[in-house]
Order: structure tokens, then C-alpha cells, then sequence
């Protein structure tokens, strides 16, 4: 804490401004003006709003400022104001009918009171600057002044005593997030309370105080519709103290938080209503929310039925199930007799890029950590009912990507005498990448087909799993695997478990060709647009596309795919395994940093999905894989 310097009156003069005879005696007024020099503050800046000289080193007052003199008449007392002259202090004043006898000072002369002391009405608002504690930078003084024929003087030197402590405050939240408060109220015990309204946004204020011992405080920062407090308890302000610290307070109310179904996936608000999705892309640390909606079951604003009705058929699903293994009827979790009660960060491959997840009404919310402004990274969140199981979860992606330039691939197929055409939209780098894109340096994240979740990502320089953490930073592990047969219901349960079907090689105990595309019946290569599922891991606006889209550029010569598309694919994700009867092998990664493989929502036959893979050599293959694999998805705009 630093002592406001005293300000001092020095060789203060009175000079007559008529004759005055030298016999005059203490009991008979005159007017003479007083003048005199206010030494300059020295020391620290910060506790005053008059100017600071930095090639003198100290602070100056102002020309304008003014100090009120209160002194004795002939026939009471009076008051006039000493104007300073120039910034070095200088000022004089007129006193009329002034006598001999005790002086006061009070700066600033707007809070004089009338008789020689400060006035506190007023001085509970404040704008929170320094330059706005001229009104309430408050000191005072007194000295015994002689009129003595044509001169004046003061009974040795003149000292200025602060009357209040000064305070800068810092203000954050519990989350280190700064708070810009539309206002700040201090209530002080029974008796004081200040409202700092800024009149410029930002979170650093500044404050003066009456001096109070040992009484309890209480901070309270509105932020539009949010309530921000603390309490304190025995605090002691002195005068002529500056405190400096941060002001950490804890919200009151519902996330001021930006609602990721709002914005696209830049992050600029839409005009066209809410999307969802069960990937959101987040570019920057601060407070979100997501609805509890499952999947895309709700596009521009409007019911997309479209995503969980599929089309009558042998191996597609009609009906579309949620956790509980029951028809999804209605976009929101809560239409479906189902109470979500918490939500859990599963793992994220960053320490600190998820610092707080909860559930407000209909949302979960979570905040994104300040290492987000520096790291990218990805995350798995849950949300679950009151026994502790999960109902939905989402994949959060924290990216420098917006998907906001896409590559324009107009593909033709012809497959069992058709002929088909349709413009892609691809995006630059697959779901989940963090990394350099331009030369393919990093990792992504990886999907078993029809699946909707996320699964931890390689360190991107070999076989090796990417090192996960839990809401605390601490370990954990992230990926587990298994081999039973299980539903899609369980898949949704369980979204951090690598299943391996035995009986067909895929992650459920199903063989539906539309998990990924609601009306796709058959086996048909088309270039077509893709109808998005619940079940699709892409954020708002993207789906995983058809095969149309890998058929076409598998078949371009390799000269044309070579200038044009390899750079545009060039990514080492490779794989994460799931062909083999030992439980170890299921879900371990294979080919990091020399092939890579992305999916398709076409199937291939009741076990297979065709897919796109080539390696390091330039080697291109359009096949097909076991539906249980781990690849990568690479995402196109929806239609």
C-alpha cells in the first residue's frame, strides 16, 4: 500500500489589494487577495487526478483546479475559493472582510460544506477513473492566518491531509474472466454505500472511500442481466491510502453465455435461427451454452424431423432411438420423460480448455478456459440424468477453423447405369484437427461409423494415444474397448467405449445402412446431397457426405489429383483398429503419420462402409472398411 503524499502550502503571501493603515487591528476586516504556491504531490501517480509530469517525476496540479478557504470576518466567517494559477501550484484568493484567525482548507473546494469541512452528499457516485477522483480525492487542513496592516501570513507551513483511501480494483469472476461491470455498488456496514457507474467499458476501476475500521463489505457488479458478488468482512480503510488488488467475484444469476446453436461456425450470430448439432466449434475462451436437443433435430429455427424419421427397409431403421432405447419423437431430451440433472466433462486433450460445465434449464453449459485463446483442442461432454447415466453427449472443438472456405468439388458418378452429379462443399481439415492444416502437421479426432461421438486423438507424430484430462487437469484415461454385442442405445450410454461387435464388425448389433444418411437404402453410389441423421458428428451446417464425392476424385487420373487435390488431403490420421480377437488391439491406432482414412455415410454391404484412404506414397484407394474402425470424417456444407 502506498501513503498519499501530503500536499503542502508553501510561502503563502497576502498582499493588500488597497492601502491599509499599519495600525489595523485583528477585529477589523479588509479585502486582500492571498496568495501562495501548493507544492507539487511527488511520489506515486495513481491517488490523484492532476496531471503527471514525467520529465519532473512528479505530479502537477491542474490550472483549473480550485481549493476552498474558509476564514474568519469581522462579523463570523466566510468562504472564497483560491483558483490555481498555473500547474505548479500557484493560486490566490480573494478574502473579504477577513480578520485574523484560524483558516481552513478543503480540496476540492466543491465539497466544502460551509463551514470548513469536506461534505460527504455526493460523494457516493462515482465513474471509476482516476481522472474522476478530482470530485472525491479528498483533503484537508488548517493553519492561523495574521492580517497585520498590508500583510498576511500563515503560521508556518500548510499541510493537505487526505480524507479518503483510494482504491483500484480489478475485477474477475472465480473463472479469471474478466468483469466490465455496468455498475459497482459497495455497501459498507449500515451506514455507507458507493455506486461506481464507469462511463467507459473495462475492469479495472478505481474508488475512494471514507475511512471505516473493521466493518463488512459488500460488492455487488450488475453486467446487463447478470449479478456478480462478494462479501468481505473487517475491513479497514485508513485515509491517505492506495489499495491495489483484484476483486474476485462469484455470479449470481444464468450464464450471460453465448448460445453455440445461435451462431454459426465462426461464431457470427445467425439470421436464420437455431441449428444444432452434436459438434460445436468454439474460437475463443468465455462462457457458452448448447441446448439439450438431440443431434440436428432442430435447422433454421425450425423441427428437422427429417433427422431421426428414416425409410422402411430390411437393413434401415425406421425409428430412431435415443439412450433409453425409445423412439425419438421430439427434438428436446426433456420431451421425452427424461430429467437431466448434471453434466460431466468426459476428457479433453488440453489441460484447462474446459473449466466449468453445468446444466441451466434447458442447456448445458460450459466455460471455456483462457488457455483457449492459445491452444486449440477437443472435448466430450455429457449430460445425464439423475441416476448418473449419460442421455447425450457433444463433441466441443476449440479451433482457429470457421469453415468459412470451403473447396468446391463438382463431382460425376456413374454407378449401375446411373449417372449422377452434385457440388461439394468440402472443408479444409477433418473433425477435431489441431495443428498447422497447410502442412498437414497434427491430429484430429476419430469416429466408428454411424456413431456420433468423438474419440481421443493421436499425438499426430505415431501410434500413440493423445494424453486426456478430466475437469480437474488431472488424467484420465478416455478410451475403453470391448467386444460385446450392444445396441445403439448403449453406444449412446457409453460414448467413450470403442465397441467391436463380433458378430459383424461394427460398433452396434445392427447393420442399418442410413445411420449417417436417413434415406439411404441401399448400397447405390450417387453424388448427392446427404440427409444428416441425429447420429452425425458434424458441427451445425455439415454432414458427413456421400461416396459420390470419394468415387469421383478416386477415379481422376493421378496427374490431376495430384496438382489439385493433394494438398487438399494430405492429412497422416491414419486409424484405430478393430479387426482382431485380442481385446488390446481393439481401438489402438494404426498408421499415424503415413495414411490416412475418412468416411462416408454409404455403405458398402452389411459389415463394410465405403471409405477413402491413401498413404504417404500418393497411393489412392476408394474401398471400403469395417464399419467397427476408428476413421476420420471429413465434413461438407448441408444442402
Amino acid at each position: 500500500m502506498i501513503r498519499m503524499a501530503a500536499l503542502a502550502m508553501v510561502g503563502a503571501a497576502i498582499t493588500a489589494c488597497s492601502s491599509i493603515d499599519d495600525e489595523q487591528t485583528a477585529t477589523t476586516g479588509k479585502t486582500v487577495v492571498l496568495k501562495g504556491q501548493l507544492a507539487p504531490k511527488g511520489g506515486d501517480n495513481t491517488t490523484r487526478s492532476f496531471g503527471w509530469d514525467d520529465e519532473k517525476g512528479y505530479a502537477q496540479w491542474e490550472g483549473d483546479e480550485e481549493v476552498a478557504v474558509y476564514y474568519q470576518t469581522s462579523t463570523g466567517h466566510a468562504t472564497a475559493t483560491a483558483k490555481l494559477t498555473d500547474d505548479d501550484g500557484s493560486f490566490e484568493a480573494e478574502l473579504v472582510d477577513a480578520v485574523s484567525g484560524e483558516v481552513k482548507f478543503v480540496y476540492p473546494a466543491a465539497l466544502h460544506d460551509g463551514e470548513g469541512n469536506y461534505q460527504t452528499t455526493g460523494i457516493a457516485l462515482q465513474d471509476g477513473t482516476i481522472e474522476g477522483l478530482s470530485l472525491w480525492d479528498i483533503a484537508t487542513g488548517q493553519a492561523t492566518m495574521t492580517v497585520n496592516g498590508s500583510e498576511a501570513t500563515l503560521g508556518g507551513d500548510l499541510t493537505l491531509d487526505p480524507q479518503v483511501g483510494v482504491f483500484r480494483f480489478t475485477l474477475k469472476d472465480e473463472d479469471g474472466f474478466d468483469v466490465s461491470p455496468d455498475k459497482l455498488e459497495i455497501q459498507i456496514g449500515e451506514q455507507l454505500a458507493y455506486a461506481i457507474t464507469p462511463t467507459e467499458a473495462g475492469n479495472v476501476l478505481y474508488a475512494a472511500m471514507l475511512p471505516v475500521q473493521n466493518a463488512n463489505f459488500t460488492f455487488t457488479a450488475t453486467k446487463g442481466n447478470v449479478v456478480y458478488t462478494k462479501s468481505s468482512e473487517s475491513v479497514t480503510i485508513a485515509t491517505g491510502k492506495f489499495y491495489s488488488g483484484d476483486l474476485t467475484l462469484s455470479e449470481q444469476t444464468a450464464l450471460n453465455a453465448t448460445d453455440l446453436s445461435m451462431v454459426d461456425c465462426a461464431g457470427n450470430a445467425r439470421t436464420d435461427g437455431r441449428w444444432t448439432a452434436n459438434c460445436y466449434m468454439v474460437h475463443e475462451a468465455g462462457r457458452y451454452k448448447l441446448p439439450l436437443v438431440y443431434g440436428n433435430a432442430i435447422k433454421g429455427g425450425q423441427t428437422n424431423a427429417a433427422a431421426y424419421t428414416g425409410i422402411e427397409g430390411e437393413n434401415t431403421t425406421l425409428t430412431f432411438v435415443n439412450h433409453a432405447d425409445a423412439t425419438i419423437t421430439d427434438p428436446w431430451i426433456k420431451n421425452h420423460n427424461i430429467t437431466v440433472n448434471k453434466a460431466e466433462l468426459l476428457w479433453q486433450d488440453a489441460q484447462g480448455l474446459i473449466t466449468k460445465v453445468g446444466i441451466d434449464g434447458d442447456y448445458l453449459t460450459l466455460t471455456v478456459g483462457k488457455n483457449a485463446n492459445e491452444q486449440e483442442g477437443n472435448a466430450l461432454i455429457a449430460a445425464k440424468d439423475a441416476d448418473g447415466t449419460i442421455v447425450w453427449s457433444w463433441h466441443i472443438w476449440v479451433t482457429n477453423q470457421t469453415f468459412a472456405d470451403l473447396t468446391e468439388i463438382a463431382a460425376t458418378v456413374t454407378h449401375n447405369n446411373t449417372t449422377t452429379s452434385y457440388t461439394y462443399k468440402l472443408t479444409p481439415v477433418s473433425l477435431g484437427w489441431v495443428g498447422d492444416a497447410i502442412s498437414t502437421t497434427g491430429y484430429n479426432t476419430y469416429y466408428q461409423w454411424g456413431r456420433k461421438d468423438a474419440f481421443i486423438p493421436s499425438t499426430g507424430m505415431d501410434n500413440t494415444n493423445h494424453t486426456v484430462y478430466n475437469i480437474s487437469n488431472e488424467v484420465v484415461t478416455g478410451l475403453t474397448s470391448s467386444k460385446n454385442k450392444v445396441t445403439i442405445a448403449d453406444n449412446i450410454k457409453t460414448p467413450t467405449t470403442f465397441y467391436r461387435n463380433n458378430s459383424n464388425l461394427g460398433p452396434c448389433n445392427t447393420t442399418y445402412y442410413n445411420m449417417w444418411d436417413a434415406q439411404q437404402a441401399n448400397f447405390t453410389i450417387v453424388a448427392a446431397a446427404t440427409v444428416k441423421t441425429v447420429y452425425d458428428p458434424c458441427p451445425p451446417g455439415f454432414c458427413v457426405p456421400t461416396f459420390g464425392l470419394y468415387e469421383y476424385i478416386g477415379r481422376l487420373d493421378f496427374s490431376t489429383w495430384d496438382t489439385t487435390y493433394r494438398g487438399v488431403f494430405s492429412f497422416g490420421s491414419g486409424r484405430r483398429l478393430s479387426n482382431n480377437d485380442d481385446l488390446s488391439n481393439i481401438g489402438s491406432l494404426s498408421g499415424v503419420g503415413s495414411s490416412y482414412s475418412c468416411w462416408s455415410a454409404t455403405p458398402v454391404s452389411d459389415i463394410h462402409v465405403r471409405c477413402y484412404r491413401f498413404n504417404n506414397s500418393g497411393q489412392r484407394i476408394s474401398g471400403s472398411l469395417f464399419r467397427s474402425l476408428g476413421c476420420s470424417v471429413r465434413a461438407v456444407a448441408e444442402e
